[in-house]
């Protein structure tokens, strides 16, 4: 059978109001390695943020020795829909699914 390595993350929003820093540190204190990232919670759109906002957010997810193990509620909060018969909000919706792919890198 395989090696496996575990490793366990938590999401950002279960502490709403917090720094970002400080949800990174005490997830690295009590034995996560990643921490998971809603974008809502840092502005109305990923597309909002300054590339020295997204650096402050590495930065801190880095220091605390934790990597961001991935995004979710991609499109919550935001007016784009995936499942409308509406192919011009489909489409700006794709769009948006490709900032938040960037915004994850």
């Amino acid at each position: 059978m395989a090696d496996v390595s575990w490793r366990y993350s938590l999401c950002n929003e279960m502490f709403e109001g917090w720094p970002l820093a400080e949800i990174a540190r005490l997830a690295a204190k009590i034995g996560y390695q990643g921490v998971e990232l809603a974008p809502y919670t840092f502005a109305p759109l990923v597309t909002d943020l300054s590339a020295a906002d997204r650096a402050q957010i590495r930065k801190d997810v880095e220091h605390a020795g934790l990597e961001v193990a991935g995004l979710h509620w991609l499109l919550a909060r935001t007016p784009f829909q995936l499942n409308t018969p509406d192919a011009e909000e489909r489409r700006r919706a794709g769009e948006y699914l490709l900032a938040v792919i960037d915004f994850c890198a």
